[in-house]
């Protein structure tokens, strides 16, 4: 049997005066695999808002704290089985809602050269009538 090697994902420092920061969001459950370098949790602090990635690829086996919490920096965030093999197909990116795209107002339609083809080849505009004469 394989021996389980277990990593652990910590609040990184975010500066000298932040000493805590609160879990805003989880990216990832337990159970998910993850990549080395993807986020796995959005926190939040009175300065500054971080992604906090993976320091290894593999399994999710434990997640510290529940969205709204505050933890320390330095705390154990996550833990991640990196003896376990990703079997699932590779998925595609979630986007971030922050991340969600913009309504853009419909572009005007160029004028096609059917159209302006056919007014060169309709009748020239008539000439404004003569002014009445008193």
């Amino acid at each position: 049997m394989a021996v389980q090697t277990l990593v652990n994902v910590t609040l990184p420092e975010m500066g000298e005066s932040v000493s805590e920061g609160s879990i805003v969001e989880w990216r990832k459950k337990t159970g998910d695999w993850v990549d080395e370098g993807e986020t796995i949790v959005d926190i939040t602090t009175d300065k500054v808002d971080v992604e906090v990635p993976s320091t290894a690829a593999g399994i999710i086996t434990a997640l510290h704290g529940d969205e709204g919490a505050t933890i320390s920096v330095g705390a154990v965030l996550a833990e991640i089985d990196t003896t376990a093999t990703n079997t699932a197909p590779p998925a595609l990116p979630t986007p971030h809602p922050s991340a969600a795209p913009t309504a853009r107002p419909a572009a005007s339609s160029p004028t096609t050269p059917a159209a302006s083809s056919s007014a060169s080849t309709s009748t020239p505009p008539r000439s404004p009538a003569p002014a009445p004469t008193a």
